[in-house]
């Protein structure tokens, strides 16, 4: 057997890759020196051997000398032992070590789609800121091989020596990866074909392994929460035919609306639980000069960095900028399957209102939705290359849930599977450009493929055939983060 132990390709290098990983550690606080080689010891860049004490002080000592660490001395009953501790400039420098890592991460996910290639002959036919610590702007053991981020990757981009007819479905996933870590577009046929994968298959399977995959980078694994406050209960005569709310179906026979007490206190919670976002979500009809003077009282009773959406009827430019005066930041508005047929809606009066947020400084959400079993690839791909055509921020998929009273009540429910291979193909469609997918409901299958939000909701909920007083489904924050901790999400408390 051919011993490659000092070959650059048994990866003897990574322990150089130290710097950015004692960066992290001490992001969380200050440490001893001895406890920086006790951690480093227990990361995978030295699975094989401890690091060498004398080693990590030099490298601490370098670091200091660097700027990125400062250090002082405790003294704790006995000896004085120093104390490291990040700079502002450390700060940077992880920041711009993360900014790196991600660029030469698609480099490589280019490689090995290029060197997969060699198995199969028949086969082939962000930049950085200037105001970052410049000392890392470059990985050591890989010399100039890569590119800085924006720039071309060496042999070009992988779409470009395959086609994506040709190459086998592992091939093309991948491909689309790669693709995704540069925000490179995917076209329509793309859509198409992950799509048409059997969702049980070992295909479908690899698509959902690689979305989870690109969870960790781009979302930084992180799970969220979407809190949703449904403010007034009432028939609407829009008349949609898979919304409880419709005036012809009868459900909703004692209207109700939420006080702003009410609503601040409902907010106040969900911040404090952890949420995310908080969503005021209206009818057609609740007024947007009612809602924009909502939002104001909100965001001045719940303080907070959490976004604060509106889920509401169709406006224009000048709404667009009354919402952005109120302390909103986020519309969710979806161009939904069925539109026109299923909904009272015309589909050019929904994208009209898409434009008016891309076209403000609002962000959008924009779910895949409601899904059903009979919705076919070409109807699901549509709405997703409208979503991302509108560059919506946060994507995912929504199971119809089919009401009984409503029209769709007799309807069969979309398969666990089939939703979560629609979230992972929102995954891997969005890339960096998407960092946010949710998936509605809460599906721990989705999560497994990629998705990294779901939805806590209370009060008026076009899923159900009355007003929750509390959340839907009694799925609360506390439930949605452990959900999370169970499928390997970080989650922010």
């Amino acid at each position: 057997m051919v011993e490659l132990t000092d070959c650059p390709c048994s990866g003897v290098n990574l322990p150089r890759f130290v710097q950015p990983v004692i960066l992290a550690m001490l992001a969380e606080g200050p440490l001893h020196g001895y406890l920086v080689a006790q951690q480093l010891a227990e990361t995978p860049l030295f699975c094989k051997q401890p690091p060498d004490a004398t080693g990590v002080y030099r490298v601490l000592k370098a670091m200091e000398q660097n700027g990125v660490l400062r250090s002082d001395w405790e003294q704790d009953g006995g000896a004085a032992r120093r104390r490291y501790a990040l700079t502002d400039k450390g700060r940077s420098c992880l920041a711009q070590w993360r900014h790196t890592l991600i660029a030469h991460q698609t480099f490589l996910a280019d490689l090995l789609v290029f060197l997969r290639s060699a198995d199969k002959p028949s086969s082939s036919s962000s930049s950085s800121s200037s105001s970052f610590c410049t000392d890392c702007s470059a990985l050591e053991p890989f010399g100039n091989l890569f590119p800085a981020a924006g720039e071309a990757s060496p042999g070009g981009d992988p779409a470009r020596l395959f086609s994506g007819a040709e190459m086998d479905t592992h091939t093309f996933i991948e491909t689309l990866k790669a693709r995704a870590l540069r925000g490179a577009p995917v076209s329509r046929e793309d859509i198409l074909r992950l799509l048409a994968i059997p969702p049980d298959s070992e295909e479908a399977a690899f698509l959902g392994r690689t979305a989870r995959d690109l969870a960790r980078i781009v979302a930084g694994n992180e799970g969220r929460v979407w809190s949703a406050i449904g403010i007034d209960c009432r028939p609407c005569s829009m008349n949609c035919e898979f919304c409880a709310f419709g005036e012809r179906w009868g459900l909703i026979t004692e209207p109700h609306e939420w006080s702003d007490a009410e609503i601040i206190d409902a907010a106040r919670a969900f911040v404090g639980a952890g949420a995310s976002w908080v969503t005021l979500r209206t009818t057609e009809f609740y007024g947007l000069d009612r809602l924009c003077a909502l939002a104001k009282k909100v965001r001045a009773a719940v303080p907070g960095g959490y976004g604060l959406v509106v889920n509401t009827g169709e406006f224009g430019p000048s709404e667009a900028r009354a919402m952005l005066a109120s302390g909103i930041n986020i519309v969710y508005h979806s161009l939904r399957l069925g539109e026109g047929c299923a909904t009272c809606f015309r589909p050019e009066d929904r994208k009209a209102t898409l434009a008016s947020v891309r076209d403000s400084d609002l962000r959008l959400a924009h779910l895949v939705e409601p899904v059903g079993p009979e919705h076919t690839d070409e109807e699901i791909a549509d709405v997703l290359m409208e979503a991302l055509a509108n560059r919506a921020e946060l994507c995912g998929a929504m199971a119809r849930i089919n009401v009984k009273g409503t029209p769709f009540e007799s309807r069969e429910p979309l398969s666990d599977l089939r939703l979560a291979q629609i979230v992972a193909i929102t995954r891997l469609c969005g890339g960096v450009r998407v960092p946010d997918i949710c998936v509605h409901p809460p599906v721990r299958q989705a999560l497994d493929w990629g998705a990294n939000v779901v939805v806590v909701e209370t009060g008026a909920v076009p899923r159900d055939t009355g007003e929750c007083s509390g959340e839907w489904r009694r799925f609360t924050v506390a439930d949605a983060q452990a959900l999370f901790r169970e499928a390997g999400y970080a989650v922010r408390e």
